[in-house]
């Protein structure tokens, strides 16, 4: 895992849910109602809850990563369709504000490079893919509508066209950060064999002095 990873993905986790928060404590005085603030808080929650438990990273092993960056990718997609759903069927007496493909970008960038530092193009491509498809896929198997579709249509090749541009600018430079620690390493571990080396050679050279000595004092004697 990248030094720093984890920790930056908590806070960010963190700021999220305490931003829903406040927009979840006035759900019920707001009219039409944000319901996709609502789905999305008890989503941020769950991972926030699952980010911070030890006994399950320690459990989980090499899945704890993959299983968080998989909630904060799809769970979003999921509540932003729920939120969708609900606002084609109560529409009619306005209790749900309509669908803003838009939002999903504050959701979307993070991970998408979390997961270039992390993994590397072939993962990327896989989640950029991914989340610009099933959001189209989710407000077609919702009844949506035309419109709604060809906007998540349209802010999916967006999100796209900018996750696999700023994706592979970060996954350049970490592989440039991990080859230089990989040749920093070699060369520690160089230097260390040659601090161990001339420590068996100062011992050697000490020995023999001191034989030296002894047969030189031995041959007096």
């Amino acid at each position: 895992m990248e030094p720093g990873l984890l920790p930056v993905f908590r806070v960010f986790v963190g700021a999220m849910w305490a931003v829903l928060t406040v927009s979840v404590c006035a759900f019920a005085s707001t009219v039409p109602r944000d319901y996709f603030s609502l789905f999305a808080w008890l989503i941020s929650g769950g991972l926030l809850i699952y980010l911070l438990s030890q006994p399950l990273q320690r459990w989980l092993g090499r899945d704890y990563l993959p299983g968080a960056l998989a909630i904060i990718s799809v769970g979003p997609l999921v509540a932003d369709a729920a939120a969708t759903a609900l606002h084609v069927h109560l529409a009619w007496i306005s209790h749900a504000a309509p669908a803003e493909p838009a939002r999903l970008y504050l959701w979307l960038i993070p991970p998408a490079m979390l997961i270039s530092l992390q993994y590397g193009t072939r993962t990327l491509l896989a989640y950029a893919f991914g989340t610009s498809l099933l959001p189209v896929l989710l407000a077609t198997i919702t009844t949506a509508g035309e419109p709604v579709i060809s906007s998540h249509a349209g802010h999916g090749a967006i999100r796209l066209t900018l996750f696999l541009v700023a994706g592979f600018i970060v996954v350049r430079i970490t592989q440039a950060q991990r080859q230089q620690r990989q040749e920093l390493a070699e060369k520690n571990a160089q230097l260390a064999h040659y601090a161990t080396t001339l420590e068996q050679l100062a011992v050697t050279q000490e020995r023999n002095r001191l034989a030296r000595e002894m047969h030189d004092t031995l041959a007096h004697t």
